[in-house]
Parts: structure tokens; C-alpha cells; sequence
């Protein structure tokens, strides 16, 4: 995943992967894990920006989160299906389906 940008006046937020966010206020930067807008707004009150405001801007900064931003990255000793970001039951459907696939093209030829 590309990290991606969003820009307020107030301040500069950098989605990453795994819930990390990048914030910068005033040219102060922080970095944190998040995983909702309350804990975004704490962040941005953390900064500096003013309860109401920091309340306004996690709810248009959350609204604007990438679809990814959620999923987990692959860390060492882990199994490959964590790092795809799919829940056990999911990777076990798409195994299945790899399966079947395989079966119909080389048994049914």
C-alpha cells in the first residue's frame, strides 16, 4: 500500500497500513496506531488542535481513510495468510477455491 495524504488547513494526516497514522501539526510530527475516529481526535488534541476542531477533522480524516488502511502487514515468524490481511475463514475459502480450480484443470482436461 502507497501511503496516502490528506491535507487540512489546521493539519497534514499520512495514512499508512496497520491503523498508522502520521500526523503533522505546525510541523510537528507524530506517529500512532489508530483504530477509530475518537482515538484520531485524541491524537489531533494530543497535537495541539482545539477539542471542536480536532472532533471536526477526525470525522473528515476518517471519512477519507483508505480502504486498506485497516489491514495488517506481515511480520516475521508470522503465517503468510496474517500478512494478506484476510481473516482465517476467508484465506480458507480462497485455498478452497485454488483447489478447485486445480482439480477442474488438470483432472477434467
Amino acid at each position: 500500500m502507497k501511503p496516502v495524504q490528506v491535507r487540512h488547513d489546521e493539519a497534514t494526516l499520512t495514512w499508512g497500513v496497520n491503523r498508522w497514522v502520521m500526523i503533522e501539526v505546525d510541523g510537528t510530527e507524530l506517529q500512532r496506531q489508530v483504530t477509530s475516529a475518537p482515538q484520531l481526535s485524541a491524537l489531533l488534541v494530543e497535537m495541539g488542535v482545539t477539542g471542536a476542531t480536532a472532533d471536526s477533522l477526525a470525522k473528515e480524516f476518517w471519512r477519507q481513510r483508505p480502504s486498506d488502511a485497516g489491514l495488517g502487514s506481515a511480520r516475521s515468524g508470522e503465517s503468510m495468510w496474517r500478512g494478506s490481511g484476510l481473516r482465517w475463514w476467508q484465506a480458507l475459502a480462497v485455498l478452497a477455491a485454488a483447489i478447485l480450480i486445480w482439480i477442474v484443470v488438470i483432472w477434467l482436461r
